[in-house]
Parts: C-alpha cells; sequence; structure tokens
C-alpha cells in the first residue's frame, strides 16, 4: 500500500483509520521515502524543494492548516506536486475567540482579574472600558473568518468597518461592513481584529507607523499570523496605549522563548496558538485531511486546492 508520510504533530494512527485503503499513514521517520506518495505537515513544516527531494514520488503535499505561507508553492508546482490546504474546519472557533478577545478588552475583564490578583478592588483598575453596543470593529481581511466576526459583532450592535481590497462590495454587504481605507480603520477604531492571509516575504501590515494610528487606549486581536505584526513596534505600542492591549494567540517563535523580554510587555494577553481548537474542530480537521487526501490520490480535485 502506498504511504502517506506524516509530519509533527498529527496522530498517523487517527488519520489510518479514516483513510481505509486509500494509503497507509505513518510518522515520517516509519517511512520508506520513495514510497511515500502524499505528505501531511503542519505549518511548522517548510514545504519546499528541500523537503520534496526527500519523497522523491509523492504526488500530493496537505497542510493541516487554512493558511499556506510556509508551502513554497512554485517549488510544488515544479516538482508536480499538487498542494492543498485545509478551510472551513475552524472557521466558527476562531471567529468566536477574536470576538471573545474584543469584547473582553472592551470590557476589562483582564485588567479587572489581573487587579483583582494583586489585592486591587476597583471598577476602574482595567482603565477605560466601553459599551460592546456602538463600539467600532475593524477587521483586516474580510475571508471567510473575519466576514464571520463582522456579522456577529454586527448583530451586537457594533459598527463594523473592514478593510480589504479584494472582497467585493456584496461580500461587505452580506458580511455587515462598512468599507474603509486601511489608514482610516487604523484611527477610527475601537478594536482592531486581523484576518488576512499572510503572504511570504512581505512586510508587516501593522508597523510602528501603522500602529502610530491607532486610538490611544484601542485594542488589537491577532488570530491570524505573527508576520503581520511587527512584535517589537507593538511592544513600543503598548508602553503608548496605542494600543492598550494587545491579544495575540500567534507568536513569532512558538512557544515563545523563556528569556524573551517582550513577554513582560504590559497589556498583553498571549495565549498558546489555540483560537482553532475545539474537539469538533479538531474531528473536522482529521476528517478534511483524509478527504484531500483520499480525492487526491484517486485522481480527483478535493477542496482546498492551492497549486
Amino acid at each position: 500500500m502506498s504511504q502517506m508520510a506524516v509530519l509533527e504533530y498529527f496522530d498517523p494512527e487517527r488519520l489510518d483509520l479514516l483513510l481505509g485503503d486509500a494509503a497507509r499513514a505513518l510518522p515520517a521517520e516509519w517511512c520508506e521515502p520513495s514510497e511515500v506518495v502524499a505528505i501531511v505537515s503542519g505549518g511548522g513544516v517548510t514545504v519546499d524543494a528541500g523537503l520534496l527531494a526527500t519523497y522523491p514520488n509523492a504526488r500530493v503535499a496537505i497542510t493541516g492548516s487554512t493558511g499556506y505561507d510556509h508551502m513554497d508553492l512554485d517549488d510544488l508546482r515544479a516538482a508536480g506536486v499538487a498542494a492543498y490546504c485545509t478551510p472551513d474546519y475552524c472557521t466558527r472557533e476562531v471567529a468566536d475567540f477574536a470576538l471573545a478577545c474584543a469584547l473582553a478588552g472592551l470590557r476589562g475583564i483582564v485588567g479587572l482579574d489581573r487587579a483583582m490578583q494583586m489585592g486591587v478592588w476597583e471598577e476602574r483598575a482595567a482603565g477605560v472600558t466601553h459599551r460592546v453596543r456602538g463600539s467600532v470593529l475593524g477587521v483586516i481581511g474580510l475571508g471567510k473568518i473575519g466576514s464571520m466576526v463582522a456579522r456577529d459583532a454586527s448583530a451586537l450592535g457594533m459598527r463594523v468597518l473592514a478593510s480589504d481590497p479584494v472582497a467585493s462590495d456584496e461580500a461587505f454587504a452580506a458580511a455587515g461592513a462598512e468599507r474603509s481605507e486601511f489608514d482610516a480603520l487604523l484611527e477610527t477604531s475601537d478594536v482592531i481584529t486581523l484576518h488576512a492571509p499572510y503572504v511570504r516575504g512581505s512586510k508587516p501590515l501593522l508597523g510602528g507607523d501603522e500602529l502610530a494610528l491607532l486610538k490611544r487606549g484601542s485594542i488589537l486581536v491577532n488570530a491570524a499570523r505573527a508576520e503581520l505584526l511587527d512584535i517589537e513596534a507593538l511592544i513600543h505600542g503598548l508602553a503608548e496605549e496605542r494600543p492598550a492591549w494587545a491579544f495575540m494567540d500567534v507568536w513569532d517563535v512558538e512557544p515563545p522563548l523563556p528569556d524573551d523580554h517582550r513577554l513582560d510587555a504590559p497589556n498583553l494577553v498571549l495565549t498558546p496558538h489555540a483560537a482553532w481548537y475545539s474537539p469538533e474542530a479538531d474531528d473536522a480537521l482529521y476528517e478534511r485531511i483524509a478527504e484531500v487526501a483520499i480525492a487526491a490520490l484517486r485522481g480527483e480535485t478535493a477542496r482546498g486546492l492551492i497549486a
């Protein structure tokens, strides 16, 4: 039976059960490289010519993630290897997470808790808090997740601005969002949440100049890609309350190094790349990987084809 090399943290036995007779899923170190026809990886593995050289007969590369900036599509095309991502398995979870961070920031929940842990009983200990209804949410990137966040925020009575150069007017209307120029969104929003894709080699969307445009006391949420944001500039911005709070589910080194001084920044809330996770999403992820693999190995086109 053809072999599927499973890299990183995915459970080969779990995938094996879902694959049936399509292929045998094995940890990469157990595989006979020449027999590997499919590669499964996550965001921590760069899929490029160097990796493909290890598996000369691979026909399919699947990343168990929505983003695919770690895949060199030119190298994959040159090698004749079909590339797939796994969209949609955690759209609801990431949207819920981003909105939960926005609400926690607006209502000062984390700041109030931290004050309580220090023995401070004061309703203003988190600084200025805001009513959710009427607050302005800025969404950068109006794809599936960004659109879901926008719709949910609109239902709560928030005014939603969005910046996305490729989204149609129909997409803005369906999301309940107003089209905004990028700088205007930064200057106007009480909360900014990032949902744009990252393009390999591109500079951060939010650097020092962009963060300086933020309203003092605003809130920033990044549950997308660390590379969308200049983290050093963010640390400087937090000291000036632009933003006042940053909720980061992604970091440039994951997990962060123990001596990373940036972790001590005021009003930084860091979570372990967990926005995607729920048991339901985890099941959906494995099902989606198996679905893509079975179709691709049969010569069919599956959802998530990117190259």
